[in-house]
């Protein structure tokens, strides 16, 4: 079996904050990673590569030079060799886009029977870039997943439907959303990042897979980033004192002036 497992190269979202004066997100200088929720995909490879007798694992990364070492990270997680396609836009919030490429990077590497992102990406969030992959490569696309049963010749999946845990069985090949309850990834450590050996990890321009920087149709954007807004909210820090019942009926009469009640 084959699998590739597309993750990203994202900024730390636990280090962001939000500048007032310029109204923006401050990324300048911040660490990077590997998305949270491809860490669940690469984990979930990982896990069918261990069970399994012959399983190759790829992974493939769209970005810069900057992108490198977390590549290197995610081939320590227990991938054969990672894939950085050199990314010729500045948006990296544009999941069709994304997936463009990414389609056409796996046709490059080779054909697989399993391709799993994770289910968002942490940075957009959006949830479409594995969908869209799918219609791309014109596989079927299961998600939420988090259970897998792989076949020779079929594919079994847990969906987590909110209420319902739902099993359906797909053909191979195919494309999985992997949800973040599916796993804990296990975390390489500096060390083993760093033996990652320099044939490991791949590289691929553009031009490589037929493509050219703002080429139309194939790249043109699909998303635009329309504006920003921070979305936290300054506590009123109101102290209600008194008697229980005056409290109570201070507390009942400012809720509905805010109009909660």
């Amino acid at each position: 079996m084959r699998i590739i497992v597309c993750a990203k190269h994202v900024t730390d979202s636990t280090e962001i904050r939000w500048d007032d004066e310029r109204g923006e997100v401050v990324l300048r200088n911040l660490p990077t990673k590997i998305s949270d929720y491809d860490r669940n995909a690469i984990e979930a490879a990982v896990v069918l590569k261990e069970q399994g007798d012959d399983v190759e694992l790829e992974v493939v990364m769209v970005g810069g030079e900057a992108a490198v070492k977390t590549l290197k990270e995610a081939v320590a997680m227990g991938a054969d060799k990672g894939y950085l396609v050199e990314g010729g836009w500045d948006d990296p919030f544009d999941p069709v886009r994304g997936a463009r490429v990414l389609a056409r990077a796996i046709e490059a590497i080779d054909d697989a029977d399993l391709v799993m992102c994770g289910l968002v990406s942490e940075d957009g969030y959006n949830g479409i870039t594995g969908a869209a992959l799918a219609q791309l490569l014109e596989r079927p696309y299961l998600a939420p997943v988090v259970g897998l049963e792989p076949g020779e010749e079929t594919v079994r999946a847990t969906l987590d439907l909110g209420d319902v845990l739902r099993t359906v069985e797909t053909p191979l090949p195919c494309v999985l959303g992997i949800d973040s309850s599916m796993n804990v990834p296990r975390l390489p450590t500096v060390l083993q990042v760093m033996k990652v050996k320099g044939d490991r990890v791949g590289t691929l321009k553009l031009a490589d897979l037929g493509l050219a920087p703002g080429a139309l149709g194939e790249l043109a954007g699909g998303v635009e980033l329309a504006g920003l807004g921070s979305s936290a909210v300054e506590r009123k820090r109101i102290v209600l004192e008194g008697a229980a019942e005056e409290a109570a009926a201070a507390l009942v009469a400012a809720l509905k002036e805010e109009g909660v009640l």
